[in-house]
């Protein structure tokens, strides 16, 4: 006679054999999305970061340093000197821009590990103020600020000690609100490294 308990163990073991092949297959397969899109994505948005702090931080050292009443058309060059630079500079990295945000709205769209789904998220917020909308994207609105204040400049010196005072607060504010968002995006990616780490 067959022993029951023997009949039942041969399937037992098939399908522990199966289950542990199903987790080896998904770190297998999560080792794959890290090598090959989540670490690069967080290689590529380390130079867009550090693009940005030095983009808005060299915008700042190109503001005008005095009062706006001293010398208005010193002021005006001064302001010119850091629209033409901003201008510049934000179109270096949109090729790197672009490949990031069309990777987080494609991952965003997958069913992926929770782990997986805030390092996503955390991209598309730290981009949140870069994507252009209607009135355009934070660079554009400091641009469009940079110029308003050259215009007005030519017309009204009187006005640029508040234009002085809103620019350079609008550039802090947005070197500051870049830090806040890159930190988020660190800390969602902590996770992913070591899962990766402890899988390889």
């Amino acid at each position: 006679m067959v022993d029951p308990s023997a009949l039942l163990l041969a399937p037992l073991v098939s399908i522990l054999d199966r289950m542990i092949q199903l987790i080896t297959y998904r770190e297998r397969r999560y080792r794959v999305l890290f090598n090959e899109l989540l670490g690069p994505a967080f290689e590529d948005l380390l130079l867009v970061h550090r693009d940005y702090v030095k983009m808005f931080g060299e915008t700042k050292r190109l503001l005008p340093q005095d009062d706006p009443g001293a010398d208005p058309a010193v002021f005006i060059a001064h302001l010119k000197a850091a629209a033409g630079f901003l201008s510049e500079r934000r179109v270096e990295f949109e090729p790197v821009r672009d490949k990031l945000r069309a990777l987080a709205r494609s991952m965003h769209a997958e069913h992926l590990d929770p782990e997986v789904t805030i390092f996503v998220q955390s991209i598309l917020n730290y981009f949140h103020l870069w994507l252009p909308t209607k009135t355009g994207s934070a660079t554009v609105g400091l641009l469009g600020a940079l110029e308003y204040a050259i215009v007005q400049g030519k017309t009204s010196p009187e006005d640029l000690r508040e234009w002085w005072v809103h620019i350079e607060s609008s550039v802090d504010q947005l070197i500051n609100e870049q830090r806040d968002l890159w930190a988020q995006v660190c800390e969602a990616y902590v996770p992913l490294k070591m899962r990766a780490a402890t899988t390889g």
